[in-house]
């Protein structure tokens, strides 16, 4: 493969780092857009190995600070030395940590193969129109921290069905919902989206990438 990829980089203690490494090292993925994730993955890590390894008991002042951090979801007993989580709400900033992450490597994986998957989904919601229907120049961005959209090419073999463009938005909401703009003036697309109404719905077509956030709200812009 010609990476200098070594057994260390994955045998140590830290399995944090270890796992990162891989990401980077093996499936080519750029550790950058994680980095906002493992420094708060790191202070829950050595939290944890404090509770877990010694019996919450902490003398540590590096990581009394980092107890800091997350307050008031901890107690923390200064002549026992002893910690104690108080709130629920420690564990569910966590799980929403590691869906936010999850959800990152997914657009990660996705851009690593090209958007092979989203090119997939899309010419198959198109696909009752007649003709065969191509997606290409697909291009995703973040436009904000709960906002990504996806720009791409239409193009067809129905001479019926210009070049078109589109542009898929989604945004995490708390509760879904699904708009569909068409600025084309296209019979063809007209139709489709009449049908799509009773028989085929976008937000089942990208459940994929609702699997770590089931309440994204979808608005795809043709043009």
């Amino acid at each position: 493969m010609q990476k200098k990829i070594k057994l260390s980089h994955f045998s140590q203690r830290d399995y944090l780092l270890s796992s990162f490494n891989y990401l980077e090292l093996v499936i080519d993925i750029p550790i950058e857009p994680f980095e906002k994730y493992i420094s708060k993955l790191k202070d829950i890590q050595s939290i944890r190995n404090k509770i877990i390894h010694e019996g919450s008991e902490i003398k540590d002042s590096s990581i009394l600070k980092t107890i800091e951090k997350y307050s008031p979801n901890f107690l923390y007993d200064q002549e026992k030395e002893f910690l104690r989580i108080v709130s629920s709400n420690f564990n569910k900033d966590f799980f929403e940590l590691l869906k936010n992450l999850y959800q990152e490597l997914l657009w990660q994986l996705e851009e690593r193969q090209k958007y092979k998957t989203i090119k997939d989904i899309l010419e198959n919601w198109f696909g009752l129109i007649e003709g065969k229907i191509t997606i290409s120049e697909v291009n995703s961005t973040n436009t904000s921290s709960k906002k990504r959209t996806i720009d791409f090419k239409i193009s067809s073999d129905n001479e019926k069905i210009p070049e078109l463009n589109g542009k898929l938005s989604l945004t995490s909401n708390k509760g879904y919902e699904v708009e569909i703009i068409d600025q084309s003036e296209n019979e063809l697309i007209k139709e489709l989206l009449e049908a799509e109404k009773d028989l085929i719905n976008l937000n089942l077509e990208l459940k994929t990438f609702m699997t770590f956030d089931k309440n994204l709200d979808i608005r795809l812009l043709i043009y």
